[in-house]
């Protein structure tokens, strides 16, 4: 589930910096993955909540 998230905000953010630039791109990856992971209750800044 890490990795399917990673990819998808990785392509996302390729396609925010075309459009709006680097820092931009940056800010998105930050919050689509937070976001992201928080929703599938998986690690978001410790691997206290790591699970296989």
């Amino acid at each position: 589930m890490q990795y399917e998230i990673h990819d998808e905000v990785l392509a996302a953010a390729r396609a925010e910096e075309r459009r709006a630039g680097r820092a931009a791109a940056s800010a998105f990856a930050d919050r689509e993955s937070r976001r992201r992971c928080e929703e599938a209750k998986g690690a978001t800044g410790s691997s206290e909540n790591w699970r296989p």
